[in-house]
């Protein structure tokens, strides 16, 4: 599919959207005429007197669109519905998320909240404008209530602290964080630690010049336990070191990868006062572990819960991936029992996203799995509610199968809030080392400002003079932010 466009201000969530139905599409150059025969195409333009979608497959030209120009605002809103009414008219399986193309729709219904419009007028505004499914749109009303509750948990001084740890036993085949391999970069990890822990101190005498209050602590990656028990406790003593933790109110390890678990790391965790672990298989299926660059077992998987939990962790997550290749929806179902079998307090089911730096990215195959995937969705849905875990939040990728959506579960009191947290954009995150990016955010409705690290170790460390320039703009924002005006719903 050829995607043409012409006379727009903006073709960018045209062209996301044109992605989502056809994930092989290609751009053509501005003003380049339409091929003459045989090529799929897909032309949206905009000129003085209308807006206009036409869509050539197989040789016919099978649907097309016009509509009057209208408010300059609502014109790409206009062509992404009719360009989504073009594709469904093809052929091509609605999107259970309409036309949106952001990652995170439940902010959209929060600020509906905020101006005043109850459940029904939400679901009537997002159903017109946005052409979301219904399903979907009582999922996010869900989830937006359980977020309130949570966001109300956050003090307006407050903030959450991010411990980047970029390092993985192996690289995963669907992964495009930037993560370094153990093995390459072992000589690397003592100097990174160390400093790593000059950050966090340095993140420490800021807050406190604020005033700011750390609520949540959640260390990411790669795989935090790639570090040994002695190199996690320099980092949890720099945090111990610099913040005042009497306010916290949840302390997280992604520790992911059962075969980098083990008792010492675990006790180092518990010592320094982690309260919430997790344990990510992503399937129970063997086979495809081993396919997807996963050297470990189920087996392996299902001990290291055993001992998170003989340690006396009772906050634990588990990840799984609906639409990995060689599992199929009777296989994603037996991964799903497998992990519920062990009663994890929280789940979050992620959709197949093939990014672009990812391997699976070239196995343009995959996306005709889109009901495959769905099927395991809409299984996990029901599944994992009747083990008596409820959806709590949602984000969305780009280049995700079939348009879905990752979605975390969790016993009621046992959510992650720091999740919330940081896909809601609640308060400030302080984020600390390689690929972090810190987010200033003004209490209340303020703006949103970022700051980046550098994403790889080596650079990190390299560079680290010219990091610590950039957080002059710390205090700066927090001394000039200004309130924002009220939300009108224009985007997508």
């Amino acid at each position: 599919m050829i995607l043409y466009r012409e006379g727009l201000s903006s073709g960018y969530e045209i062209e996301m959207l044109s992605r989502m139905f056809f994930p092989g599409l290609t751009l053509a150059a501005e003003g380049e005429a339409l091929p003459a025969a045989g090529e799929d195409w897909l032309r949206v333009s905009r000129t003085p007197q209308a807006l206009s979608v036409s869509l050539c497959r197989e040789g016919r030209l099978f649907s097309r669109r016009e509509a009057p120009c209208s408010d300059p605002q609502e014109e790409e809103l206009s062509l992404a519905r009719m360009l989504y009414r073009c594709a469904v008219e093809s052929g091509c399986e609605p999107l259970r998320w309409g036309i949106l193309t952001g990652v995170r729709p439940v902010k959209l219904f929060h600020r509906m909240t905020a101006d005043g419009l109850d459940d029904a007028a939400q679901a009537a505004l997002m159903r017109e404008r946005y052409l979301l499914d219904d399903g979907m749109i009582a999922l996010a009303q869900e989830i937006r209530r359980s977020e309130q509750r949570i966001n109300e948990q956050s003090r307006p001084d407050g903030f959450s602290l991010y411990v980047s740890i970029p390092f993985c036993p192996q690289r995963c085949s669907y992964c495009s964080f930037v993560s370094q391999e153990v093995a390459r970069l072992k000589g690397l990890i003592p100097a990174y630690v160390e400093q790593l822990c000059e950050e966090i101190e340095e993140f420490g005498a800021l807050a406190k010049e604020l005033g700011l209050t750390l609520q949540t602590v959640y260390f990411g990656g790669g795989t935090p336990t790639t570090l040994d028990a002695a190199q996690l406790s320099a980092l949890f003593g720099a945090i111990e070191r610099s913040f005042d933790l009497s306010h916290l109110l949840e302390y997280t390890v992604e520790a992911g990868r059962p075969d980098t678990i083990d008792r010492e790391r675990l006790l180092a965790c518990k010592a320094a006062g982690v309260t919430r672990v997790s344990v990510n298989p992503q399937t129970m299926n063997d086979e495809v572990l081993r396919s997807v660059g996963r050297n470990h077992t189920a087996a392996q998987v299902e001990e290291a819960f055993s001992l998170v939990r003989s340690v006396g962790f009772d906050s634990v997550n588990m990840d799984l991936i609906a639409g990995l290749p060689g599992e199929g929806v009777e296989g994603f179902a037996q991964s799903l029992e497998r992990v519920l079998a062990l009663g994890p307090d929280n789940v979050t089911v992620h959709a197949l996203t093939l990014k672009r730096a990812s391997t699976l990215a070239q196995e343009r195959a995959l996306y005709e799995r889109r009901g495959q995937v769905a099927a395991m969705v809409d299984l996990a849905r029901e599944r994992i509610r009747q083990a008596g875990l409820r959806p709590y939040y949602l984000y969305r990728q780009k280049n995700t199968i079939g348009s879905l959506d990752n979605t975390g579960y969790a016993a009621p009191g046992k959510e992650g809030l720091y999740n919330v947290f940081i896909m809601d954009e609640t308060h400030t995150i302080f984020a600390a080392g390689a690929g972090g990016v810190t987010k200033l955010r003004a209490p209340g409705q303020g703006p949103i400002e970022r700051i980046y690290n550098y994403k790889f170790p080596a650079e990190y460390l390299q560079r680290y003079a010219t990091l610590k320039e950039r957080k002059e703009r710390v205090k700066q924002f927090y001394e000039t932010y200004q309130p924002t005006e009220k939300f009108d719903y224009p985007g997508l």
